[in-house]
């Protein structure tokens, strides 16, 4: 349950302090955590009550995303946002199957771009209050003294996109509490490696299944990678390493073990566990899974539109999932995004080593995964032949040349023109219809009776004759 408190007051109860103010840029926050009793029998639920103030003079944006509020599957919680941690002095002894106390055991989501609806508003002097059940969320396996503080990086809960260089820690204050132990059952789903490397699917289509069974082949070549070639040959003193843009500068090698392992770890499930697709989600998410039930991933819509491989792909969401069991790798959701996780490596080498999306990028950068890669071999080939285009300005060249040559005989084009004058007197045209005009003549020679030239010669000889005998 939840309520927006649009009075800032502060909870009374027995376990309320105030958290200083935290300040970004002109944005200034106020993050308290309260509850009613400090002690809590194991039927009992572990309420709190979170509140977060603006104390600043202009508005803050927040994103819902790093602060409890229901709007994802009626959930609380929907990231590791609280440290838990089991105070008691004496070891904890724990029966087989549960979670270590203190562990998150709530859904862990890799979200798509934030759209309005993830965004609350808060005007200068308003709260936003809400309360739950910490129980829902963290593993009290034992019995004992826990303290408990909100935790989350400033630069993401304000959703800030600048590439800083230090990443700072929102926090509040802190609650002892004295819970007693309850039973969280942990690998409820298929927590054995069985070495079949088997796929099931929930409301899968078979598209959907052929995408999801390529994705996890794409990630397991991927982890092949990291962990046979990069990691066994790493150098920590090269600091323009890929290791060191997302984890961070590691001279002494104090988080390089770390990372193997976890590396290691992801293989091994690409390579040999029984995972669970389950396709249902309608959230706008990529997926999200809950981290002590290996080896289940819930998929949702931004995951189907997202590239095969590359950033923020299909392979790197199904790496990044896989990374939150807590029999894997047991990484959290620190910061989002590339800039993020780059300034995290920066300023909190420690933490970025546990930061899933860390991870996932380290995976969709290796010269393997990421056909983009800059580093990738294959792509020098590729620009060595780039000087075939040279050529191509050298026909460009001689293109000039006949551009001049033409301009020259068109100079001599207008004296060719001079004697084209000389065709023009069509004078003899002229001529033509005087001749037409003798037409009538050949009238005359047809009036001549052409008979007369052959009577005169008839008479003469029969005159002549005629004489002749007489």
């Amino acid at each position: 349950m939840g309520k927006k408190d649009r009075t800032h007051n502060d909870p009374q109860a027995t376990s309320s302090s105030v958290a200083s103010a935290q300040e970004n840029g002109k944005v200034k926050l106020e993050v308290t955590i309260s509850s009613l009793s400090n002690t809590f029998s194991k039927s009992d639920p572990v309420i709190i009550t979170f509140s977060i103030a603006n104390v600043g003079e202009i508005t803050a944006t927040i994103l819902k995303w790093f602060i409890p509020s229901s709007f994802i599957n009626a959930e609380v919680l929907h990231g590791n946002l609280f440290s838990v941690k089991y105070a008691t002095n004496s070891v904890e002894q724990l029966d087989s199957g549960r979670v270590p106390s203190g562990n998150y055991v709530g859904a862990l989501m890799k979200h798509a771009s934030p759209t309005y609806k993830d965004f609350l508003v808060l005007n200068p002097k308003e709260t936003y209050t809400v309360t739950f059940d910490l129980a829902d969320y963290y593993s009290f396996s034992s019995g004992g003294i826990y303290t408990v503080f909100y935790d989350v990086m400033e630069a993401q809960l304000l959703y800030s996109t600048g590439s800083a260089s230090v990443v700072t820690q929102l926090t509040s204050n802190t609650l002892r509490l004295n819970v007693a132990g309850r039973f969280k059952p942990s690998y409820s789903v298929n927590s054995a490696v069985t070495g079949a490397a088997t796929n099931s699917f929930i409301g899968c289509s078979t598209t959907q299944q052929s995408l999801i069974i390529t994705a996890r082949q794409d990630a397991l070549t991927c982890s092949n990678y990291l962990n046979d070639v990069y990691m066994s040959t790493f150098d920590p003193f090269n600091t323009n390493a890929r290791y060191t843009e997302w984890f961070g500068p590691d001279t002494l090698s104090l988080n390089v073990g770390t990372v193997k392992t976890h590396v290691m770890s992801i293989k091994s499930a690409f390579l040999s566990a029984d995972m669970v697709f389950d396709c249902t989600c309608t959230d706008s998410a990529y997926a999200y899974v809950y981290p002590n039930q290996p080896y289940k991933i819930y998929l949702c819509k931004a995951f189907w539109s997202a590239p095969a491989k590359g950033t923020d792909s299909k392979m790197g969401t199904l790496y990044h999932e896989t990374s939150h069991f807590d029999i894997v790798a047991n990484t959290d959701d620190v910061v989002y995004g590339q800039s993020g996780c780059r300034a995290l490596a920066t300023s909190n080498p420690s933490k970025a080593v546990t930061n899933a999306d860390s991870h996932e990028y380290f995976c969709e950068s290796s010269i393997l995964a990421d056909p983009r890669s800059p580093v990738r071999p294959v792509v020098k080939p590729v620009t060595k032949p780039g000087p075939v285009p040279v050529p191509k300005p050298a026909p460009s060249k001689p293109r000039p040349a006949p551009k001049l040559a033409p301009t020259k005989p068109s100079k001599l084009l207008p004296s060719k023109p001079k004697p084209a004058p000389k065709p023009a007197p069509i004078k003899p045209s002229k001529p033509l219809p005087s001749k037409p005009k003798p037409a009538p003549k050949p009238v005359k020679p047809t009036q001549q009776p052409v008979r007369q030239p052959s009577r005169k010669p008839s008479k003469a000889p029969t005159d002549y004759y005629y004489y002749y005998y007489g």
